[in-house]
């Protein structure tokens, strides 16, 4: 597998993080973490971010923001870092906040909410549907 145990740490190349503001995942470099771990210098322009990634390129300290994160998992791969960051998406993922992914089911009321029916000359087939 391409995550390394502890002992292994000097062959860590990506680590997979989560943004404790957003509650968000994303995989990143290890030269991207603060020494505790527990911070980590995140781009200002994240349209070429995955290229910076995929690159480990080396933070530009005097542009780039701090982020608080909590580590999840330290990688070999990109690859891995990534299949484990949408891992921990899908796990964490909070069926009360996100839903189920369908539409609210709301029925069709033809009748106004204090209680009037609609005139008969203006919808003459609504009789047809009562009796039905």
């Amino acid at each position: 597998m391409d995550c390394d145990n502890p002992r292994k740490a000097k062959m860590w190349h990506y680590a997979v993080v989560q943004f404790l503001t957003e509650y968000t995942y994303s995989e990143i470099p290890t030269t991207w973490l603060k020494e505790n771990n527990s911070q980590c210098w995140w781009p200002p322009r994240t349209s070429n971010c995955p290229q910076m990634i995929a690159n480990c390129e080396s933070p530009d300290f005097r542009t780039w923001n701090c982020y608080e994160v909590e580590v999840a998992k330290f990688c070999t791969s990109l690859e891995s870092a990534r299949k484990h960051a949408a891992d921990a998406n899908y796990q964490t993922t909070d069926e009360e906040r996100l839903g189920k992914g369908q539409r609210q089911y709301v029925p069709y009321n033809l009748f106004s909410s204090d209680g009037e029916e609609y005139p008969k000359s203006e919808y003459p087939n609504l009789e047809k549907v009562r009796e039905l």
